[in-house]
């Protein structure tokens, strides 16, 4: 038998599996063959992985020693040169021009808890998003890297060299507003949803046939979000609560306004910003922020504090009380939920609590009307119960139960009339309503709802000495 010589151009195939192996493999032998001057992409980033999954540089020297992985040293100089990229790059070109974009800007501690209290960081960080829309694409390719990818590159540059200094104006407050005459009372927004939900289960035997109140908001809401580009941006090595830390935030949202050529902006914040950034606004003589950064607290924040409203409102009066003997919540957690908090606890209970207590209305009121009505209302939510997941019949049946929301609440208000105590619960009921329409507005992007239920629980603020929310 003659010997078979192999043609060497002649290329070989191999399972798909096989494949990413033998380039591991391939890419082993240059590594060695070139004493580590040429890195290929395998060894950069298990160098990269093993830095960020250990951060124990003798293990990342091993591997290096052993041809699998590059060096500590080289996976630093990697790292940097990237945030450097990252840091000159200005908006990715992804961002399209003229498109509705938020900025959300947040305080970040690093080692905070210490035993001498120092040692602490304390910096800024922003993220920029923007809702990926269908139309024209109108990329945003204003500012590009300059910044070269170097393996020697050790140290990063001060990028706080561009901080911004708090003008030394007055302190000034924001402009007052004298209505001629106070507006007249609203009613409790979102209340259809919530009556329809309750009756739904209260009709069926079984109520697991119907999902809790997150999950069905869910299902039942007909405007599906779009996807978000999201951007980080470069941090501010500066306290949060500083004045020129502040006037940064400022200056870098009005560029990225001025780079996405938008008129208006929208930035959110939490409390300990929020407040600084109000002062400055009020401040400004240009008006500039003033006319181009819309300022808003975040929805978490502003559940919570509305959350503590709630509880300083009726946790003497009773709430603590039940819950405690319901076992809702444990005694030592009482005071924390109360006061919002512990956010999910606090949730949970009052939407326990709420649809107990609206049971407990809704028997009332059946009571009072005729049984032709009552087995019409008890078919229209056994019917909506069945069919909540097709959006046109849930839809058609929200408006037939919309006439009896009308009865519903005009005995309600009788009863409130007549009944201190039934007034008492109901005014709860209204606040706990308020609360979860507005994190359903939060959730389905639903801008007018969520201006709605801001508008009704900004008295409240005012009442229970929220004096930064309520601005």
């Amino acid at each position: 038998m003659k010997d078979v010589v192999a043609d060497p151009y002649v290329r070989v195939d191999l399972p798909h599996d096989q494949h990413l192996k033998v380039a591991s493999i391939c890419q082993d032998i240059i590594y060695i063959w070139s004493k580590g001057r040429i890195q290929p992409p395998k060894t950069l980033a298990l160098g990269l992985t093993l830095r960020h999954l250990t951060g124990n540089k003798r293990v990342n020297d091993i591997l290096s020693a052993l041809g699998h992985a590059a060096s500590y040293q080289i996976s630093l100089g990697l790292e940097t040169a990237l945030a450097m990229s990252q840091h000159e790059q200005g908006l990715p070109p992804e961002f399209q021009l003229t498109d509705a974009a938020a900025v959300c800007w947040d305080n970040i501690d690093f080692s905070n808890e210490t035993v001498s209290g120092g040692g602490t960081a304390h910096y800024v960080n922003g993220i920029l998003l923007q809702p990926i829309t269908q139309g024209p694409v109108t990329p945003n390719t204003a500012s590009q890297s300059s910044a070269k990818i170097s393996k020697s590159v050790r140290k990063l540059p001060r990028l706080d060299s561009d901080m911004a200094s708090a003008p030394h104006n007055r302190k000034q407050g924001p402009s007052q507003v004298r209505p001629a005459s106070l507006p007249e009372a609203k009613p409790p927004p979102g209340q259809l949803s919530e009556f329809t939900y309750v009756n739904m289960k209260n009709a069926v035997q079984d109520a697991t046939i119907i999902p809790p109140w997150t999950d069905f908001q869910k299902e039942t809401s007909s405007n599906v979000q779009p996807m978000t580009r999201i951007h980080y941006l470069p941090l501010i090595l500066a306290p949060a609560t500083e004045a020129d830390t502040i006037a940064t935030i400022l200056h870098r949202t009005l560029q990225i306004a001025d780079q996405l050529k938008l008129d208006r902006i929208v930035a959110v914040f939490d409390l300990a910003i929020y407040a600084k950034i109000q002062e400055q606004r009020w401040s400004d003589r240009h008006k500039v922020y003033l006319d181009r950064i819309i300022p808003r607290l975040g929805e978490f924040h502003t559940t919570m504090s509305y959350l503590g409203v709630i509880g300083k409102r009726f946790g003497d009066g009773g709430l603590a009380a039940i819950w405690t003997e319901a076992d809702l919540v444990a005694p030592g957690s009482l005071n924390a939920t109360l006061s919002g908090k512990q956010y999910n606890r606090a949730m949970r209970s009052h939407k326990v609590l709420f649809e107990a207590l609206y049971r407990l209305q809704l028997q009332g009121f059946i009571s009072t009307l005729s049984e032709d009505e009552q087995s019409q209302l008890l078919s229209l939510s056994e019917l909506l119960s069945a069919n909540y997941r097709d959006s046109d019949q849930y839809e058609q049946g929200s408006q037939t139960m919309s006439q009896y929301l009308a009865r519903f609440q005009h005995h309600k208000s009788q009863q409130s009339d007549s009944n201190p105590t039934y007034r008492y619960w109901n005014s709860y009921m209204e606040m706990v309503q308020t609360l979860l329409t507005f994190t359903r507005a939060s959730r389905t992007n639903n801008w007018d709802l969520h201006l709605e239920c801001v508008d009704w629980m900004i008295p409240w603020y005012f009442a229970y000495d929220r004096s930064h929310y309520s601005r």
